[in-house]
């Protein structure tokens, strides 16, 4: 991917709408993308997604631990 596509991708994951659901039963936070403008972005979003699910973040204040997919999974 080349860093003009990828900056285009970035922008378009950062103003789309998505889903924050919190699961206290499952202490996780997540984060619903939609679908992206083609296959090809929501394949490169679904790797995004999975890189930054890989270090269990804690979204800070809680012991809510997010998870990053997209609607289409």
């Amino acid at each position: 991917m080349q860093c003009a596509d990828a900056r285009a991708l970035l922008r378009s994951i950062y103003t789309m709408e998505a889903d924050i659901i919190p699961d206290e039963k499952e202490q996780v936070l997540r984060i619903r993308l939609q679908y992206l403008s083609n296959p090809s972005s929501d394949k490169a979003a679904r790797l995004l997604a999975g890189h930054l699910n890989e270090p269990e973040t804690i979204y800070p204040g809680t012991n809510l631990r997010l998870h990053y997919d997209l609607v289409s999974d």
